[in-house]
Parts: structure tokens; C-alpha cells; sequence
């Protein structure tokens, strides 16, 4: 069917569902949601990633979105973080959902990052 040229036409057309999305305690705005989703979809398929995005937009509450999403669906998350005060943040954030909460969890400092021996010794 070719696209119509009538702008009331589009009013007529069945809109597309808003996304939604509780993480913990906390209610995601639609874009949050849907990059949610997005995460959530790459954790299933086995993918890795990264969310860029501006200061304040979220991604505290977004890393705990994916670890919940990892959690349940059985697969590991790595989140990380450039300084001390973002990972205090983020720990934070993880403990309002109850599903992170009670997982298993460990703290890599920068210097181990990269030695497969230091983190396999700290996931066991």
C-alpha cells in the first residue's frame, strides 16, 4: 500500500506502544525504555555493548536495568566504571533492585583488569 499523502490520514494510524520499564524502585522514561530493551535484547543474543550517553540522562539506573535483565535470564554482566564515586553510585542503584541485590557480585580494581587470573580467582 503506497504511503498516503493525506496528513489527517497519519492521525487515523494505529500508534506505535510507548515502551515501559520499572528497574527497582524507579519508573524509566520512554528513551530509557527503549534502550532497555535494546540491552536487553543484546544480553539475550550473547552481545556485548556500551550506552554513551550525556550526563544526567540515566545510565546508573540502565546498568542496573541490564544486570537485572542479565540476572534473569541467567547470563553474566560486566559493568564498568572510570572513577570510585560512579561505582559507589551504580552500587547504589544495584541494590535497589531486588533481583541484583542477591547476586553474585565482585569489585575488580583497574589494576586487574585484564588478567584473566585475577578475575576468574575473584568469581569463583
Amino acid at each position: 500500500m503506497p504511503p498516503s499523502s493525506n496528513p489527517s490520514d497519519a492521525l487515523s494510524q494505529p500508534s506505535v506502544p510507548a515502551l515501559s520499564r520499572t528497574i527497582g524502585d524507579k519508573q524509566a522514561e520512554p528513551y530509557q525504555a527503549r534502550i532497555a530493551a535494546s540491552v536487553r535484547n543484546a544480553i539475550q543474543r550473547g552481545r556485548s555493548g556500551a550506552v554513551l550517553a550525556p550526563t544526567g540522562s540515566g545510565k546508573s539506573l540502565l546498568a542496573a536495568g541490564a544486570a537485572e535483565d542479565a540476572v534473569s535470564l541467567g547470563k553474566p554482566i560486566l559493568v564498568l566504571h572510570p572513577d570510585v564515586s560512579l561505582l559507589r553510585q551504580n552500587y547504589a542503584q544495584f541494590q535497589a533492585v531486588p533481583a541484583v541485590k542477591g547476586a553474585q557480585t565482585t569489585l575488580v580494581r583497574n589494576s586487574d583488569v585484564g588478567r584473566v587470573d585475577a578475575l576468574t580467582s575473584r568469581l569463583r
